[in-house]
């Protein structure tokens, strides 16, 4: 039986099949949101098929299920595209997809969801509450299930990364809120690698797992730390926004215009809850060993070089 993964070509996919391709001769199938950047960065001899369409597009990819008994599931929507587009994609789209699967007898789904689902106060925060909607529809499917929640994952090209380097690096660092509460990075590498090993091993026993990298820091330290990574010198000062103002301003440009800003609403929930993995749900062998510091070095050298996604 073979593997279709959706999202392939992504931030995390590209990697993840990297992984996979180099340690398995199963079969995998691809399921892409442009065959443009597949044949650009998605250069993997041992994808059996690349499916270009949406997860909508059920008639396009459903055949390919008939072949799997695992469908590994990444894509969604992530940035600042509105509730809408949240629900269509990350609820819609996983049900159409879980459907599908039951109707081509495919046994068992990874879940790639997020940390934020775990948050307390997720008000307004609409991609945390669209991914926990979808975990919901995984833990009903009647599938063997294995839903992957990691951390703030860090590499080249991430959008969680970008945002992050847009606060630290001006010569006075900004902080949203008091910069107090903990995250726990993961490189996005390790978490590639953390996916393969547990698909590999079929470890599909209905359970959560939730993964990040061996160090916790504040916000605000993690914001230094990739001030100095960048320009090689201490920040001259801390410029610390209120979250209270922050929401109103975002309130009221969303109320009137909608999502045009590359930072909403819901993700303030990042500034003011911890972002840390529950070692209780972490597995046995972690496997994310890459320090931040060193993360941060390979993707800046990553930036440097133009890789936005490994090829093969």
């Amino acid at each position: 039986m073979a593997i279709f993964i959706t999202g392939g070509n992504g931030f995390i996919g590209a990697r993840l099949l990297r992984h996979l391709l180099r340690c398995t001769s199963e079969r995998v199938y691809c399921l892409i949101h442009s065959r443009v950047e597949a044949f650009g960065a998605l250069r993997f001899p041992g994808v059996l098929d690349v499916i270009e369409g949406g997860l909508h597009d059920v008639a396009a990819y459903v055949d390919c299920l008939a072949h799997c008994d695992t469908v590994v599931h990444l894509a969604a929507a992530t940035g600042n595209v509105g509730p809408r587009r949240y629900h269509e994609v990350n609820v819609q789209g996983t049900a159409l997809l879980l459907d599908a699967c039951r109707r081509s007898g495919v046994k068992n789904i990874v879940f790639l969801s997020t940390i934020a689902v775990t948050f307390a106060d997720q008000a307004k925060y609409h991609y945390a509450q669209s991914k926990q909607e979808a975990e919901q529809l995984v833990q009903a499917s009647g599938l063997n299930f294995l839903i992957v929640r990691p951390t703030i994952v860090v590499g080249a090209g991430g959008k969680a990364w970008d945002g992050l380097r847009k606060l630290a690096l001006p010569p006075c660092v900004v902080v949203l809120g008091d910069g107090k509460h903990f995250v726990q990075p993961i490189y996005v590498s390790d978490l590639a690698a953390i996916l393969s090993g547990v698909i590999l091993a079929k470890q599909y026993r209905n359970e959560t797992l939730e993964v990040g990298g061996p160090e916790r820091v504040s916000i605000l330290e993690l914001l230094r730390r990739i001030h100095v990574a960048y320009t090689g010198k201490e920040p001259l000062a801390t410029l610390t926004v209120p979250l209270g103002i922050l929401t109103a301003i975002l309130t009221f440009v969303e109320t009137v215009a909608g999502p045009i800003w590359p930072l909403s609403l819901g993700q303030l929930a990042t500034f003011k809850n911890d972002g840390c993995a529950d070692p209780g749900r972490m597995p046995a062998s972690n496997g994310a060993t890459t320090s931040i510091a060193r993360m941060m070095a390979l993707t800046m050298q990553e930036e440097r070089e133009g890789q936005h996604g490994p090829t093969a």
